[in-house]
């Protein structure tokens, strides 16, 4: 029996990374994207409260979702993907997502995660972390850190000089360590 794989997506550079990381790991399964659109973030404003304000913020939303799975569909369809099936849901992301993996009979969910720690982890929360908690199955995250978009750390050494008087080896495990490559 294939697996079904839950990939939560947002349009971030985690949840590309997630859906990747789903179909190589399993790539007999069957992945559903699933993008939750959070009626909070309409706001409430005064325009908010206009009934055709509404009707073109959740348009525009289920727009930009179908956007979003378009491009996650075509590389989970490149790496190997069996089916790639397309959810939209309303409500809150955390709840949503664990409330749809109980009922759809998903297997394992594979979330991205901005990899934070420490005190912006506290401050900003993090829905990865909420659905870890909650989920009844197994829940995978994928973390993208901010570190990666930054000059490689190789870099940072080498111009300060921190580098020298160490071996090559050693210079390759503190690269590992910070996740970057040898030059």
């Amino acid at each position: 029996m294939a697996k079904r794989i839950l990939v939560p997506v947002d349009g971030s550079e985690q949840a590309a990374a997630a859906t990747a990381f789903a179909v190589e790991n399993v790539p007999d399964a069957a992945v559903v994207l699933l993008h939750v659109i959070n009626p909070a973030e309409a706001g409430y404003s005064a325009q908010a409260s206009v009934p055709s304000f509404s009707e073109e913020w959740y348009e525009e939303k289920q727009a930009q979702a179908r956007d979003r799975f378009d491009e996650l569909a075509a590389v989970a369809s490149d790496a190997g993907a069996e089916s790639v099936e397309r959810v939209v849901e309303v409500g809150r992301p955390t709840k949503t997502i664990v409330e749809y993996a109980d009922e759809h009979d998903v297997d394992q969910i594979v979330m991205g995660s901005h990899g934070r720690s420490g005190m912006s982890r506290i401050l900003l929360g993090s829905v990865a972390e909420i659905v870890v908690r909650r989920a009844t199955v197994p829940v995978t995250r994928r973390a993208v850190r901010w570190a990666n978009r930054l000059p490689r750390p190789e870099f940072r050494l080498r111009e300060r000089g921190c580098t020298a008087g160490i071996s090559r080896e050693r210079a390759r495990l503190i690269c590992r360590a910070h996740a970057c490559r040898m030059m």
